[in-house]
């Protein structure tokens, strides 16, 4: 389900819906907790965050639509 939901905010020509269509997502994060118990993965996971994180505060800083 949450592939096909990527798929179709990913193809709708509209980034102005992503928001209302990421809320279907709400498992991910319980997804990522589980996850996450396994070393390899975490680490994986807190770098993948951490470099989403720079670089949405990179965008918010020079005033591009982060969003």
């Amino acid at each position: 389900l949450m592939l096909a939901v990527l798929f179709t905010a990913a193809y709708s020509g509209s980034p102005q819906s992503l928001n209302r269509i990421a809320l279907i997502l709400f498992p991910l994060p319980i997804a990522f907790a589980i996850a996450g118990r396994y070393r390899p993965l975490a680490f994986a996971l807190f770098t993948l965050s951490g470099l989403l994180g720079v670089y949405h505060t990179f965008l918010f800083v020079n005033g591009f639509w982060a969003g």
